[in-house]
C-alpha cells in the first residue's frame, strides 16, 4: 500500500492486506492441532501474549512515524508494517499441511507422515499407535431417522 500512487491503487493494496489479515487465525489453528496436549495452554498464551506486545510496537511505530516530522508519514508505516508478513511468507513452505487435509484429500500415506512427524517432534511417538485403524478414522453412521409421528 505504501507503494501505491493513486486511490484505485491504494483500494486495491488495502484489498490485498485485508486478505492477508482476514486468513491471519487460519495458521493459528493449524499451530495449535500439532501441540502436546500438556503443553498447548503454554504455548497459546505465549503466542497471544507476543501478538499483543507486537500491537504496542505497532501503535508504537506509528507513532514514531506519524507523530514527528521526519518519521516518513503514513507510507513509512506501512511499508515497515508489512515486513513481518513478508517474512512469514518465506516460512510458509515450511508449515506441514493439515493430516485432515491430507485424509479428506484421500493422501493417507502424506496424513500418516505427517503424524509421524509431530510425534517425533513432540517425543510422543511411542505412545501413538500407528495402524491404518488409526490414522484413517471412520466418519460416524449417520443418526437413525426420527420416529414416525
Amino acid at each position: 500500500s505504501s507503494m501505491a500512487v493513486g486511490l484505485w491503487m491504494l483500494l486495491l493494496f488495502r484489498f490485498a492486506v485485508g486478505i492477508g489479515v482476514g486468513s491471519a487465525p487460519a495458521p493459528l489453528g493449524l499451530y495449535a492441532e500439532f501441540l502436546p496436549p500438556s503443553k498447548r495452554g503454554g504455548q497459546l498464551v505465549t503466542f497471544f501474549t507476543f501478538f499483543s506486545i507486537g500491537a504496542v510496537l505497532e501503535a508504537l511505530l506509528a507513532w514514531i512515524t506519524l507523530g514527528t516530522e521526519n518519521g516518513g508519514g503514513w507510507r513509512a508505516l506501512l511499508l515497515v508494517s508489512s515486513i513481518p508478513s513478508i517474512l512469514l511468507t518465506f516460512c510458509l513452505p515450511i508449515i506441514p499441511e493439515s493430516p485432515r487435509y491430507y485424509l479428506v484429500t484421500g493422501q493417507y500415506h502424506k496424513a500418516l507422515q505427517t503424524l509421524q512427524k509431530v510425534a517425533r517432534i513432540n517425543r510422543s511417538l511411542e505412545s501413538v499407535s500407528w495402524e491404518w485403524d488409526t490414522v484413517l478414522l471412520k466418519p460416524d453412521p449417520p443418526p437413525p431417522p426420527p420416529p414416525p409421528p
